[in-house]
C-alpha cells in the first residue's frame, strides 16, 4: 500500500477536497472538484495498490482541447474537447486549449509507453523464434508434402493449408515494407542524381566509343597498314590486346562516374551545419540546408520573425476620446478604468506577467503572451496593479472561458458577480468584436447605445488610422447576465453578442532594424518574400512597407483569407489550380489567414506549372496549427517560441532566412567547384598518362 500512500499525499496537494476508501486490493480516490469545473462534479480514480498509477489526472478550470496525434502510442489524430470519466494521457499529448493542473503517476518503465517498450523487447524475440519455427514447419511441410504424393489424398489436404496459411503471413509482411513511404528526394538530390545518370550515359558512351577506336586501331595498323597475318600461334596475344582494351573501356566508365560526390556533398552539409549553429540554427535534417539555397518563395510570419515582438500600447480609444499617448488616469471616470483594468487582468492567461527588468535602467520583462503583455504593461501605465485583481479573482474562481484561437480570434472569460448574476469579459481582434457591441461606454462612463453607422464611424476614424500607422488594434468588452436562470454556455454564439464596448487600444510591434535590408538582399537574389499573418489588412499592409516586402508603383497584391478563398474556389467550393496561379505570383500579403489559408497557398504556390521550374517555397511556423504548411514546404522554420515541429531549424529573427540562402548557395557553389575539379583531374590524368596500345 505505499504506492497508494504516495498516491494520497500527491493528491491532497492538488486537490481542494480529497477522501479515499480501500476496497480489497485498490484503493479508491474520491476527489472533490469546484463546481467551476464544469461538466464535472466528482471524480471517482481507481490506482491499483500493486503497481504504480498508470494514469495522468488533469484538472482543468475551463474548457480543454487535446491533440493525441503526436501521443507516442497513437497515429490517429484526434483534436477535440473531452468529456469523460478517463483522464489518462500519454506521452506526446499536447493541450491545445485551456490551462490546469496535472499529477505525473507513472514514468519509465510503469508508464504505459515504458510498458509498451517493454512488451516490444519481449515482442522481437517472441517474432524471431516464430520465423525460426515458421522456417521448420516450413521444412517440415515441404516434407510431409513428398511423402504425401505416396500416401492418400486426404492426408494431402491435411497437409496443404499449413504452407498456405505460412506464405499468407509473409505476403503481408512483404506487403507492409512495400508500403512504407520512401522519402523524398531534395533539390539537390534530385540534380545530383540527374547528373550522375547523365554523367554515367555519357561515360558508357565514351567507354563504348574507346573500345571501339582502340579495337579499329588495332586492326587496321596490324592487318592492313603491317600487312601482317592471323597466325594460330599469335592467337592468345592478340586476345590480350582485346582484352586491355575492354579492360581500357571499363576503366573509362568508372573514372567517369563521380563515386565521391555523395562523400563531398556530407562534408559540405555538415560544416554548412556546424556553422548555422553558432549563428542559433538548429538543422534537423541535412538537405533542408542545401534546399534553403535554392529557395524562390519565402512565406514568413509576421509577429516576433519580422517585429521584435515587444508589443506595447501606444494608442487608444476610451469614453468618446483617441488618445495618442497613454491618458492620465483622473482623465477617465472611475467606472471606465475599474472595467478596463478588471477586462485586461482576469480575461487574460494567469501566466502572463509583467516583471521588473534584469538590470537597473532596463525594460520590464514580458513572460507570455506578448499582446497580453502589452495590455497588462498598458494597466501599469494607468498605474493600476493588475495583479492585486487577480489575487481577489483567482483563476480557480472563473466560470467559463473561451480560449483564444485562430478561428474566433478572441477571448472571453465568465465570472460570477457577488448579486449571483455573471460577468463576460471578451477582447480580440477590433473588428471581429466591435460587430457583437450593441453599447459603447461614453465620456461619463454611461452605456451609449453603439449602431452600425457608429461602428462604421468608429472604423473609419479610429481604427483604419491606428491600422495605417502599422498597429495592432484590439477591442475590449463586457456583458453582464442578471440572475436567475443560467444561460447555456456552450452556446457560445448566444453569449459573446450584445457586448459592451469599454477601449479600442492600438498596439505596436516595431520593425526589426535588420530586416529591411534582409529583405532588400534577398530580393536582389530573385526570392520573393510574402507575409502571412492574421493581423488586420491595413496593419499587415503598413508593416509590409516599413520591412520592404511592398514598394510604391509595384504590381502587387493585398489580400484577407476570406477574399482568398473566394477568388481560387469555384461555385462547388473546390480550389482551382487555374484560379491561385493568377494570384500568387503577384501576392506579397495575406492578412487575416487561417493555417488552412497558409497551407492552401504553399501548396498552390509548390505545384504550379506556369513557371519554367518549380518554386522551392520556405516556411515559417510558431504553432502546432502551421504543422500542415511546414510539412508540405519544401524547407520549415519554426520559430524558438513555438512547437516542435519536423522543421529546419529554431530561431526568430528573419535575418537568419537571408544567412542560411547565403550558406546554402555557397555549399553549391562547392559541390560545383568539386565538380569542376574532378572534371579537370580526369583531363589532366589522360593527358599525362596516354593510352599505350601498342
Amino acid at each position: 500500500m505505499k504506492d497508494s500512500n504516495k498516491q494520497k499525499k500527491i493528491l491532497e496537494k492538488f486537490t481542494p477536497a480529497f477522501k479515499s476508501c480501500d476496497r480489497g486490493s485498490k484503493t479508491y480516490f474520491s476527489i472533490q472538484v469546484p463546481s467551476t469545473a464544469q461538466p464535472y462534479e466528482n471524480l471517482l480514480l481507481m490506482f491499483h495498490a500493486i503497481s504504480r498509477c498508470q494514469i495522468m489526472l488533469y484538472l482543468f478550470q475551463n474548457s480543454s482541447a487535446f491533440d493525441e496525434s503526436r501521443r507516442s502510442i497513437s497515429w490517429v489524430a484526434n483534436i477535440s474537447i473531452q468529456y469523460s470519466s478517463d483522464f489518462s494521457f500519454c506521452l506526446g499529448t499536447h493541450v491545445m486549449e485551456g490551462s490546469g493542473r496535472m499529477v505525473i503517476s507513472a514514468v519509465g518503465v510503469n508508464s504505459q509507453t515504458g510498458i509498451i517498450f517493454t512488451l516490444l523487447g519481449a515482442g522481437g524475440e517472441e517474432e524471431e523464434k516464430k520465423e525460426k519455427k515458421g522456417k521448420q514447419q516450413d521444412g517440415a511441410v515441404e516434407n510431409n508434402q513428398n511423402k504425401a504424393k505416396k500416401q492418400d489424398g486426404a492426408v494431402a489436404m491435411e497437409m496443404q493449408p499449413l504452407k498456405s496459411a505460412e506464405g499468407g503471413e509473409m505476403e503481408e509482411r512483404e506487403k507492409k515494407k512495400a508500403s512504407v513511404p520512401k522519402k523524398e528526394k531534395s533539390v539537390l538530390q534530385g540534380k545530383l542524381t540527374k547528373l550522375a545518370v547523365q554523367i554515367g550515359k555519357a561515360g558508357l558512351v565514351m567507354s563504348a566509343i574507346t573500345v571501339i577506336i582502340l579495337v579499329l586501331y588495332f586492326i587496321i595498323q596490324t592487318f592492313v597498314i603491317d600487312r601482317k597475318m592471323w597466325l594460330a600461334e599469335c592467337t592468345p596475344v592478340y586476345v590480350q590486346y582485346f582484352v586491355k582494351f575492354f579492360i581500357i573501356g571499363v576503366t573509362v566508365l568508372v573514372v567517369a562516374v563521380p563515386e565521391g560526390l555523395p562523400l563531398a556533398v556530407t562534408i559540405s552539409l555538415a560544416y554548412s551545419v556546424k556553422k548555422m549553429m553558432k549563428d542559433n540554427n538548429l538543422v534537423r535534417h541535412l538537405d533542408a540546408c542545401e534546399t534553403m539555397g535554392n529557395a524562390t518563395a519565402i512565406c514568413s510570419d509576421k509577429t516576433g520573425t519580422l517585429t521584435t515582438n515587444r508589443m506595447t500600447v501606444v494608442q487608444s480609444y476610451m469614453g468618446d476620446t483617441h488618445y495618442k499617448e497613454t491618458p492620465e488616469p483622473n482623465s477617465l471616470t472611475s467606472k471606465t478604468l475599474d472595467l478596463l483594468v478588471h477586462a485586461i487582468a482576469i480575461n487574460s492567461a494567469y501566466t502572463t506577467k509583467i516583471l521588473p527588468p534584469e538590470k537597473e535602467g532596463g525594460l520590464p520583462r514580458q513572460v507570455g503572451n506578448k499582446t497580453e503583455c502589452s495590455l497588462l504593461g498598458f494597466v501599469v501605465d494607468l498605474r493600476r496593479d493588475y495583479q492585486a485583481v487577480r489575487e481577489h479573482m483567482p483563476e480557480e474562481k472563473l466560470y467559463k472561458v473561451y480560449t483564444f484561437n485562430s478561428v474566433r480570434k478572441s477571448m472571453s472569460t465568465v465570472i460570477c458577480m457577488p448579486d449571483g448574476g455573471y460577468r463576460l469579459f471578451s477582447k480580440g481582434a477590433s473588428e471581429i468584436v466591435l460587430k457583437k457591441c450593441t453599447n459603447i461606454l461614453n465620456s461619463n462612463g454611461e452605456l451609449r447605445v453603439f449602431r452600425p453607422r457608429d461602428r462604421d464611424e468608429m472604423v473609419k476614424k479610429v481604427i483604419e488610422p491606428m491600422a495605417c500607422d502599422g498597429l495592432r488594434t484590439i477591442c475590449i468588452a463586457y456583458r453582464d447576465f442578471p440572475a436567475g436562470k443560467e444561460p447555456d454556455w456552450d452556446n457560445e454564439n448566444d453569449i459573446v453578442i450584445d457586448l459592451t464596448c469599454i477601449a479600442v487600444v492600438g498596439i505596436e510591434d516595431p520593425v526589426r532594424p535588420e530586416v529591411p535590408e534582409a529583405i532588400h538582399k534577398c530580393q536582389r537574389a530573385g526570392i520573393t518574400v510574402r507575409m502571412v499573418t492574421g493581423d488586420n489588412i491595413n496593419t499587415a499592409r503598413a508593416i509590409a512597407a516599413k520591412c520592404g516586402i511592398i514598394q510604391p508603383g509595384e504590381d502587387f497584391l493585398c489580400l484577407e483569407g476570406k477574399d482568398f478563398n473566394r477568388r481560387i474556389r469555384n461555385e462547388k467550393g473546390e480550389i482551382e489550380q487555374e484560379r491561385l496561379d493568377k494570384i500568387w505570383p503577384k501576392l506579397r500579403v495575406l492578412a487575416r489567414s487561417s493555417p488552412t489559408d497558409k497551407h492552401t497557398l504553399v501548396k498552390g504556390i509548390i505545384d504550379s506549372t506556369i513557371g519554367d521550374q518549380r518554386q522551392v517555397v520556405a516556411v515559417t511556423g510558431d504553432g502546432t496549427n502551421d504543422g500542415p504548411a511546414l510539412k508540405k514546404a519544401d524547407v520549415g522554420f519554426a520559430m524558438v517560441r513555438g512547437v516542435e515541429l519536423n522543421s529546419l531549424p529554431s530561431f526568430q529573427n528573419f535575418l537568419f532566412f537571408m544567412l542560411d540562402i547565403h550558406i546554402g548557395n555557397q555549399k553549391n557553389k562547392q559541390n560545383k567547384c568539386w565538380l569542376d575539379m574532378s572534371f579537370l583531374v580526369w583531363e589532366i590524368h589522360f593527358k599525362l598518362d596516354p593510352l599505350q596500345i601498342t
